[in-house]
């Protein structure tokens, strides 16, 4: 499986090399610190050669991830990223109990520490990033499972942030604002929606901006990603995600919450738009 993603990277990335490259006309400097919490399960399958199901199990996790990245005056953004995920799976066999005449299922809990180094190239109406993954512990990618993995972004679109900056008048300029993008454990948190994402961002309101799309794994099967951010204050705002979706039977949902404060420089923000 890791040599099929590594190729379907390079792939994505000869791809974008052709695409136009216009930096973005806001020239001001950004901090973004956010923080997630959420917890869901998946389905752990394994199938034969006929890809009939041979074993399943739920696994149960909780996630906290951290993110901080820093946009300097030109298109580059540069970050880091962390998270911690605990599960839960059985372990071997169940073992049945003749004194209290019930099988007992033995449950093993798996911590893995992510950290993600990333650099991006934001432009107007194109973005690209990379980065690098490494984790302590393997991380399930379908029938094969590592520690260390190459992250990857792609954004194509209108791009409206929800901070509005003062040469921007909300009276004169189009707020709506709509993309698709892709990611490769690029983004916060890191499991609760999926390693691997894509959908279509929008925001017809600057205050608000929504994501609707799908994710893949370690989920055994795609599942259908709503996610929400709000601006709170002028610096502070509030994300929230859902994921549905199952596999064989067993759920494969998730909820996550999480907070971002963001700084930025030059061009400050005016006056709030609630």
């Amino acid at each position: 499986m890791k040599p099929k993603i590594n190729h379907l990277l390079c792939s994505l990335f000869m791809a974008a090399l052709p695409i136009g490259f216009t930096p973005a006309p806001d020239d001001s400097t950004e901090t973004n610190l956010q923080l997630w919490g959420g917890a869901g399960q998946y389905a752990l399958i394994s199938r034969g050669c006929d890809n009939e199901v041979l074993e399943k199990q739920r696994i149960p996790f909780q996630e906290v991830s951290a993110s901080l990245d820093y946009k300097t005056a030109s298109p580059v953004r540069v970050g880091i990223r962390g998270s911690y995920i605990r599960s839960k799976r059985k372990l071997g066999e169940s073992i049945y109990d003749a004194q209290a005449k019930m099988y007992h299922t033995q449950l093993i809990a798996t911590d893995i520490f992510a950290v993600n180094p990333f650099i991006n190239l934001e432009g107007e109406k194109f973005t690209f990033g990379a980065g690098y993954l490494w984790a302590n512990n393997h991380l399930d990618t379908g029938n094969a499972s590592g520690k260390q993995f190459p992250s990857i972004y792609m954004r194509i679109g209108n791009f409206l942030p929800l901070f509005v900056d003062q040469n921007r008048s909300i009276f004169t300029e189009n707020l709506y604002s709509y993309y698709v993008d892709f990611s490769f454990l690029h983004t916060a948190p890191l499991l609760s929606d999926g390693y691997l994402k894509m959908g279509v961002g929008f925001n017809m309101d600057p205050n608000v901006e929504w994501w609707l799309g799908w994710g893949w794994l370690p989920q055994d099967k795609f599942g259908f990603i709503a996610r929400a951010n709000i601006r709170l204050r002028q610096h502070l705002y509030f994300g929230a995600l859902a994921r549905i979706g199952s596999s064989e039977g067993i759920s494969e949902s998730a909820v996550s919450l999480g907070l971002t404060y963001r700084i930025k420089g030059k061009n400050e923000a005016g006056p709030d738009l609630w």
